[in-house]
């Protein structure tokens, strides 16, 4: 069993339709009839009946969608985690957090790649939560955010701290307020 013929099982699922699945997943109908007949091949059940409406789930079908999620997930993990073993002396994965550009000289970035020509680095922008994320699922190797991360799964440092200002034009309603 695969993650690719888990995804084609898990798009027949929600768009009850091989076709519209396809579309989606950007490959032929033929080819994902055959990813869901091999699937189903091994697992030795059928799971959809083909009706005129599109494809109907079987019991089986129910109870394999209701556990794809989780298992599409740990295979890209492990997926993730051995390509990144494979990797780490030739790729460099960085998210970063919106706005830690304003703080963290990007010329760190830049000089530690030109002191590193052999390590391809490799960098986006994200929210927090999808810095974390990405961390935990090894699809990146280090993530700078803003605030501290609960939990004791990552090695943090904090690297800068800034202080903040609130500025309000002379005039405006709250020109003269303290708090």
């Amino acid at each position: 069993m695969n993650t690719k013929d888990l995804k084609c099982f898990e798009a027949v699922y929600q768009e009850k339709s091989i076709s519209r699945a396809a579309r989606r997943l950007y490959i032929t109908p033929q080819g994902l009839g055959k990813n869901i007949r091999t699937l189903e091949a091994e697992l030795e059940t059928v799971l959809f009946e083909r009706t005129k409406q599109g494809m109907r789930p079987t019991q089986s079908a129910d109870f394999l969608y209701g556990r794809t999620k989780k298992i599409i997930q740990e295979l890209e993990e492990l997926e993730n985690g051995v390509r990144q073993l494979e990797n780490r002396k030739i790729v460099l994965r960085i998210g970063c957090a919106c706005g830690v550009f304003n703080v963290l000289p990007f010329e760190l970035i830049l000089n530690f790649m030109r002191e590193n020509p052999h390590i391809r680095v490799e960098w986006n922008e994200y929210s927090n939560e999808e810095v974390k994320s990405m961390l935990e699922d090894s699809r990146l190797e280090y993530g700078f955010i803003v605030g501290k991360h609960e939990g004791d799964d990552m090695i943090q440092r904090k690297l800068d701290g800034r202080e903040i200002l609130l500025l309000v034009f002379e005039g405006h309603p709250l020109y003269e307020k303290e708090v």
